[in-house]
């Protein structure tokens, strides 16, 4: 006798981080309900890897912070004794070891004092780098969004120092470039200065020549309908400008917008690393780029065969279209609008869909499907929103088995 019959389902794993301030973190959870951006979705994907450096370039980084020391870059020529050490008087000998100009940058360069001491006095950079690659599921303090998982690092945070309490334009050249040549394959910075061609030049160099994906906050002056454009270097067209959103999915206040606006993140009571081992909360699109850094270390650490201009496109595309703005202007990845950019950044989407797929799926805009074949298996059904778009990213193709749908 059959009692009870009913359609099976499948449903997903989600993870969830067991940092205690995770729970503080809104801009890692849900798209709909908390406006966040899907991190703890985007995690079942991909977490980061060793082989992926982010760049942060700021007002230097407490490397020695619980939650960051297990992701800071060393250099590895210039670590004599090969422990991986973050910092070892053993490797300081006085020597330009990899000759590349700067002597024991052993984990950076601060390029306004000339040294490699890079942990500063100002606490911004330490925030902005926790927010790109803190150490995640390690019981401690915050979850970074490339900062791995438990004992497996995430992406690497190379720290590059640029002015001590303010970013000075006549060294942030020299910085970009270096961050270029030793690897980087991100770099996020979260600021601005004047326009300059030298900057210019060393962006264009950098994304063109050494395969740099670069982020950038739009700035924070309270625009008004006289002063509200994207500050300089963001809205240089190799950058991915950073604007901010609240906790109701609207452009924070502060916000700069408009022409070169790419995309928009959280970037209010965003929870980070501080000096001295603590944690706290900032404000501004300075807390936006770094997500928009962290999310670009996570897919170059899935498909290594991208280049910047791939990561910049399929972040673009993914984004969540905010439903209080009228997306208008058509650019290069769709539709646009100048106070939000393409939408909100979304993690889970933008590392696509990959393998297999068998358990029942609904596809909101701007998902795409990314691999040389993927298959809807197991009788599984498909769904794309109405008026939503799906892409098939390069040479994909997606096979339906009989019995799926």
């Amino acid at each position: 006798t059959v009692i009870l019959a009913e359609l099976n389902t499948y449903g997903s794993y989600n993870t969830i981080p067991n940092d205690p301030c995770y729970i503080n973190q809104w801009y890692h959870h849900d798209e709909t309900v908390e406006k966040g951006i899907d991190s703890y979705k985007a995690w079942d994907k991909q977490t980061g890897n060793t082989e992926i450096k982010i760049a942060v370039l700021d007002s230097g980084t407490d490397f020695w912070h619980d939650d960051l020391i297990e992701n800071i870059w060393v250099n590895k020529v210039e670590d004599i004794d090969g422990d991986g050490v973050a910092w070892d008087l053993e490797d300081i000998n006085g020597i330009d070891d990899d000759c590349n100009g700067f002597i024991d940058d052993i984990i950076g360069w601060d390029f306004g004092n000339n040294n490699n001491a890079i942990t500063g006095p100002y606490f911004h950079g330490t925030f902005v780098a926790g927010v790109a690659g803190a150490s995640t599921n390690n019981n401690k303090g915050v979850a970074g969004t490339a900062g791995g998982w438990g004992d497996k690092k995430g992406c690497i945070l190379q720290i590059i120092q640029i002015g001590d309490d303010a970013p000075s334009a006549e060294i942030l050249d020299d910085a970009i470039l270096y961050a270029a040549i030793n690897g980087a394959r991100v770099i996020t910075m979260s600021l601005g200065v004047g326009y300059s061609t030298a900057i210019y030049d060393a962006i264009e160099t950098a994304y063109d020549q050494y395969n740099c994906f670069i982020t950038c906050a739009s700035g924070n002056t309270y625009p008004t309908a006289s002063n509200y454009s994207v500050a300089f270097p963001a809205r240089n067209p190799f950058v991915v400008a950073v604007g901010a959103t609240d906790k109701n999915g609207m452009r924070a206040p502060f916000s700069n917008y408009g022409t070169g606006l790419r995309v928009v993140a959280p970037g209010i009571d965003i929870w980070s690393t501080t000096k001295n081992n603590s944690y706290f909360t900032g404000d501004g699109t300075s807390t936006s780029s770094p997500q928009v850094a962290g999310v670009a270390g996570m897919i170059a650490s899935r498909y290594p065969n991208f280049r910047n201009s791939d990561i910049m496109k399929v972040i673009c595309l993914t984004t969540q279209k905010l439903p209080n703005y009228l997306y208008n202007t058509n650019k290069e990845y769709g539709t646009w609008n100048e106070e939000v950019g393409y939408g909100k950044l979304n993690a889970d989407r933008a590392l696509g869909i990959t393998g297999n797929i068998s358990s029942p799926q609904t596809l909101v805009e701007g998902n795409y499907i990314c691999g040389q074949e993927v298959i809807l298996t197991n009788k599984a059904t498909m769904t794309c929103d109405m008026n939503s778009r799906t892409y098939l990213y390069e040479q994909t193709y997606l096979k339906i088995q009989a019995g799926s749908t």
